[in-house]
Protein backbone atom coordinates (compact mmCIF):
# COMPACT_ATOMS: atom_id res chain seq x y z
CA UNK A 1 0.00 0.00 0.00
CA UNK A 2 2.93 2.54 0.89
CA UNK A 3 4.38 1.82 -2.98
CA UNK A 4 0.61 3.01 -4.03
CA UNK A 5 0.32 6.19 -1.87
CA UNK A 6 3.78 6.79 -3.02
CA UNK A 7 2.83 6.40 -6.59
CA UNK A 8 -0.32 8.77 -6.12
CA UNK A 9 1.41 11.74 -4.68
CA UNK A 10 4.32 11.72 -7.02
CA UNK A 11 1.70 11.86 -10.24
CA UNK A 12 -0.10 14.93 -8.25
CA UNK A 13 0.22 18.15 -9.66
CA UNK A 14 2.43 20.61 -7.52
CA UNK A 15 0.78 23.27 -5.31
CA UNK A 16 2.46 26.14 -4.30
CA UNK A 17 3.29 26.96 -0.96
CA UNK A 18 0.89 29.20 1.32
CA UNK A 19 2.23 30.72 4.34
CA UNK A 20 -0.08 30.97 6.86
CA UNK A 21 -1.01 34.07 8.37
CA UNK A 22 -1.29 33.38 12.08
CA UNK A 23 -0.60 29.96 14.25
CA UNK A 24 -1.20 26.62 13.22
CA UNK A 25 -4.07 25.37 14.97
CA UNK A 26 -3.50 22.33 17.26
CA UNK A 27 -5.82 19.28 16.44
CA UNK A 28 -6.38 15.83 18.29
CA UNK A 29 -6.35 12.32 16.52
CA UNK A 30 -10.16 12.37 16.57
CA UNK A 31 -10.47 15.65 15.38
CA UNK A 32 -7.95 14.78 12.41
CA UNK A 33 -9.96 11.81 11.83
CA UNK A 34 -13.11 13.71 11.91
CA UNK A 35 -11.64 16.29 9.35
CA UNK A 36 -10.47 14.12 6.71
CA UNK A 37 -13.11 11.66 6.76
CA UNK A 38 -14.84 14.86 5.86
CA UNK A 39 -13.03 15.68 3.29
CA UNK A 40 -12.83 12.32 1.74
CA UNK A 41 -16.70 12.59 1.29
CA UNK A 42 -16.18 15.75 -0.56
CA UNK A 43 -14.01 13.66 -3.68
CA UNK A 44 -15.39 14.23 -7.31
CA UNK A 45 -12.97 11.58 -8.65
CA UNK A 46 -13.29 8.08 -6.99
CA UNK A 47 -9.86 7.34 -5.03
CA UNK A 48 -10.07 3.76 -6.65
CA UNK A 49 -9.77 5.18 -10.32
CA UNK A 50 -6.79 6.97 -8.98
CA UNK A 51 -5.12 3.25 -7.49
CA UNK A 52 -5.82 1.51 -10.72
CA UNK A 53 -3.68 4.63 -13.06
CA UNK A 54 -1.15 4.12 -10.07
CA UNK A 55 -0.93 0.67 -10.37
CA UNK A 56 -1.00 1.06 -14.58
CA UNK A 57 1.79 3.47 -13.86
CA UNK A 58 3.73 1.24 -11.52
CA UNK A 59 3.62 -1.85 -14.03
CA UNK A 60 4.82 0.64 -17.06
CA UNK A 61 7.83 2.34 -14.96
CA UNK A 62 8.68 -0.78 -12.09
CA UNK A 63 8.12 -4.06 -13.89
CA UNK A 64 9.51 -6.20 -11.26
CA UNK A 65 8.20 -4.30 -8.17
CA UNK A 66 4.37 -4.75 -9.88
CA UNK A 67 5.05 -8.09 -10.91
CA UNK A 68 5.03 -8.94 -6.64
CA UNK A 69 1.34 -7.14 -6.64
CA UNK A 70 -0.48 -7.83 -9.67
CA UNK A 71 -1.36 -11.85 -8.51
CA UNK A 72 -2.66 -10.83 -5.26
CA UNK A 73 -4.55 -8.01 -6.16
CA UNK A 74 -6.74 -9.87 -8.80
CA UNK A 75 -7.49 -12.04 -6.70
CA UNK A 76 -8.47 -10.08 -3.62
CA UNK A 77 -12.22 -9.56 -3.67
CA UNK A 78 -11.94 -6.82 -1.56
CA UNK A 79 -10.42 -4.64 -4.04
CA UNK A 80 -12.58 -2.37 -6.24
CA UNK A 81 -13.35 -4.23 -9.56
CA UNK A 82 -10.83 -1.12 -12.32
CA UNK A 83 -8.23 -2.29 -9.68
CA UNK A 84 -8.61 -5.71 -9.98
CA UNK A 85 -8.89 -5.55 -14.01
CA UNK A 86 -5.74 -3.17 -13.72
CA UNK A 87 -3.94 -6.39 -12.17
CA UNK A 88 -5.23 -8.76 -14.50
CA UNK A 89 -4.17 -6.83 -17.32
CA UNK A 90 -0.74 -6.77 -15.47
CA UNK A 91 -0.70 -10.37 -14.45
CA UNK A 92 -0.96 -11.14 -18.16
CA UNK A 93 1.56 -8.55 -19.21
CA UNK A 94 4.05 -9.06 -16.55
CA UNK A 95 3.71 -12.62 -15.90
CA UNK A 96 2.33 -14.78 -18.56
CA UNK A 97 4.00 -17.88 -17.47
CA UNK A 98 1.56 -17.57 -14.24
CA UNK A 99 -1.20 -16.18 -15.91
CA UNK A 100 -3.46 -19.59 -16.01
CA UNK A 101 -2.55 -19.92 -12.14
CA UNK A 102 -3.57 -16.72 -11.31
CA UNK A 103 -6.17 -15.95 -13.28
CA UNK A 104 -8.12 -19.53 -13.74
CA UNK A 105 -9.35 -19.17 -10.26
CA UNK A 106 -11.09 -15.24 -10.64
CA UNK A 107 -12.24 -16.40 -14.04
CA UNK A 108 -13.88 -19.57 -12.21
CA UNK A 109 -15.11 -17.93 -9.11
CA UNK A 110 -15.62 -14.37 -9.24
CA UNK A 111 -18.87 -13.03 -8.30
CA UNK A 112 -19.37 -10.52 -10.87
CA UNK A 113 -19.78 -11.76 -14.69
CA UNK A 114 -17.99 -9.05 -15.59
CA UNK A 115 -14.72 -9.69 -13.71
CA UNK A 116 -14.95 -13.20 -14.83
CA UNK A 117 -14.62 -12.03 -18.36
CA UNK A 118 -11.98 -9.26 -17.96
CA UNK A 119 -10.30 -12.63 -16.53
CA UNK A 120 -10.72 -14.34 -19.28
CA UNK A 121 -9.96 -11.78 -21.61
CA UNK A 122 -6.86 -11.73 -19.50
CA UNK A 123 -6.19 -15.54 -20.11
CA UNK A 124 -6.91 -15.16 -23.43
CA UNK A 125 -3.81 -13.42 -24.47
CA UNK A 126 -1.90 -17.17 -24.45
CA UNK A 127 -2.81 -19.58 -26.33
CA UNK A 128 -2.76 -22.13 -23.75
CA UNK A 129 -4.89 -20.17 -21.30
CA UNK A 130 -8.04 -20.57 -24.58
CA UNK A 131 -9.03 -23.90 -23.27
CA UNK A 132 -10.22 -23.06 -20.04
CA UNK A 133 -11.57 -19.80 -21.29
CA UNK A 134 -13.71 -21.61 -23.70
CA UNK A 135 -14.83 -24.13 -20.99
CA UNK A 136 -15.62 -21.46 -18.31
CA UNK A 137 -17.76 -19.83 -21.03
CA UNK A 138 -19.48 -22.87 -21.79
CA UNK A 139 -20.57 -22.96 -17.82
CA UNK A 140 -21.80 -19.33 -18.25
CA UNK A 141 -25.31 -19.16 -18.31
CA UNK A 142 -27.75 -16.75 -20.55
CA UNK A 143 -26.35 -12.92 -20.49
CA UNK A 144 -23.43 -13.98 -18.45
CA UNK A 145 -21.64 -15.24 -21.55
CA UNK A 146 -21.78 -12.11 -22.79
CA UNK A 147 -18.81 -11.51 -21.16
CA UNK A 148 -16.73 -13.80 -22.59
CA UNK A 149 -17.63 -12.33 -26.13
CA UNK A 150 -14.04 -10.63 -26.46
CA UNK A 151 -11.85 -13.74 -24.83
CA UNK A 152 -14.03 -15.90 -27.16
CA UNK A 153 -13.12 -13.50 -30.49
CA UNK A 154 -9.64 -13.70 -29.72
CA UNK A 155 -9.11 -17.49 -29.20
CA UNK A 156 -11.15 -17.67 -32.59
CA UNK A 157 -14.79 -18.14 -31.61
Amino acid sequence: MTWLLCAMLLASPKVPERRPSGAAPQFSDAEVRERVEAYRGTIDVPVTAGRAKALEGLIAAAPDRAAKLVGPMARDEREATVVRVTAMDGVAELLPSRAMTELKPVMQSARSAGLRGAAADALSRRKDGCAAVRAQAGREKGDEREAFHRALSRCGE
